[in-house]
């Protein structure tokens, strides 16, 4: 019986060891569990913070990179816009010149002997007023009409002249006589058209048109242009170098003013090309430019 009883007592206290073995070992457990969760997280927030820290330094990086992208694009645009405004004003200046020199200055022939003898120009539009005079005198139309040609050899030779603002002065004189002014505008026109410059042929006889309509010339002018017009002679225009310089700065006028981003001033310009200077190269251009404007 005691013996029964003694290996009941082992038993029990076998079964309490066992038990609390396995509660020391799951604390253990638990506790390492826990810490290691605990690191886990730190480890993972750390991280986080240091992904987001790239992150927007990165963004930063890249917003800095577009500024200064920006910043020299603006730059760029504006030193063209500079450059732009600037061959715009030399070509003003250019076509302001070419204005003024057309009315003003001597043809290249006769420069030189100006520049050297200043006096020469002068006393050569004189003789010419001379002897249109004289052809004057004669009274007959065809030395009239060899007057009028001496008098206007002598304004387009000699335009910045004295003498030559007289021989203008008395050519207009004849125009406005009803009995010359008509023959006069003729034979003008007339010349203009045998030198193939149907421009101002045509410009030539509307004027003659315009101020003599009921003139016995007024037929010729009449047949003249509609021949002009409708044998597209205007595109078969002979233009002097002058007048082709002129064409090109009216030309380049109307390209700054598009790159500029002014269509309607650069179709104002172009236009003057294809208007005053039919048939030449920077008309066909112009024209080209013009068809490519949006329309409005």
């Amino acid at each position: 019986m005691k013996l029964h009883c003694l290996f009941g007592s082992l038993a029990v206290s076998l079964l309490i060891l066992i038990c609390g073995a396995r509660q020391a070992d799951a604390r253990e457990g638990s506790s390492s569990y826990s810490g290691r969760t605990g690191s886990d997280r730190t480890g993972r927030l750390a991280q986080r913070d240091q992904d987001r820290t790239q992150r927007e330094e990165a963004r930063k990086k890249a917003d800095e990179d577009q500024q200064k992208q920006k910043d020299e694009r603006k730059k760029q645009a504006e030193a063209k816009k500079l450059e732009q405004a600037k061959r715009l004003d030399e070509a003003k200046k250019k076509a302001d010149d070419a204005r003024a020199a057309k009315k003003t200055a001597v043809p290249s022939k006769t420069a030189q002997a100006k520049t050297t003898q200043p006096d020469t120009g002068e006393q050569d539009a004189a003789k010419l007023i001379e002897q249109a005079e004289a052809k004057f005198a004669e009274g007959k139309m065809e030395s009239i009409l060899e007057g009028a040609k001496l008098l206007q050899q002598a304004v387009d030779e000699h335009g910045a002249t004295d003498a030559a603002a007289k021989a203008e002065s008395r050519l207009e004189q004849l125009l406005a006589m009803p009995e010359l002014g008509p023959k006069l505008m003729l034979a003008q026109a007339s010349d203009l058209f045998a030198a193939q410059r149907y421009r101002k042929a045509l410009n030539a006889f509307t004027a003659l048109l315009d101020a003599f309509p009921d003139s016995a010339e007024a037929a010729e002018a009449k047949q003249r242009t509609a021949e002009i017009r409708n044998g597209n002679l205007l595109e078969k225009t002979v233009y002097t170098d002058k007048e082709l310089e002129d064409a090109r700065l009216w030309l380049l006028t109307g390209n700054i003013h598009k790159e500029n981003s002014r269509p309607s001033n650069a179709g104002t310009a172009w236009r003057k090309v294809i208007e005053d200077f039919p048939g030449c190269r920077f008309a066909k251009e112009a024209g080209e430019h013009l068809a490519a404007l949006p329309k409005s």
